[in-house]
């Protein structure tokens, strides 16, 4: 169902389907070896995807308001400046701007 929301709203904006599912995370090969966070701009609307494996990861909005998307979680999670939101389960998770925000996306 949630895929679904992201491929209707990649329909909506075509930029968000050239960041979906992972693409983001897996620019940054040389900084997911060494750990080091990613850091995301993201206008309204816009959208990114990452892959969690064993290690939990932390999102925290930095500047503005996310929307965060978890793959087989029932609950959208509403992260406001200031605010990380530690990530329970392995898959994918779909970070969203509900305005014009800043992510940092770092393992734990």
């Amino acid at each position: 169902m949630k895929a679904a929301r992201a491929t209707a709203m990649a329909r909506l904006n075509p930029r968000l389907w050239d960041w979906t599912w992972g693409r983001a995370w897996e620019q940054q090969d040389s900084a997911r070896s060494t750990r080091a966070p990613l850091e995301l701009r993201l206008e309204l609307t816009d959208a990114r995807s990452v892959r969690v494996g064993s290690a939990p990861v932390a999102i925290t909005c930095l500047e503005g308001e996310l929307l965060v998307t978890c793959e087989g979680d029932l609950e959208d999670h509403v992260v406001v400046r200031g605010e990380t939101y530690v990530t329970r389960r392995r898959g994918h998770h779909v970070v969203s701007a509900l305005r014009p925000s800043r992510a940092r996306v770092a393992r734990r």
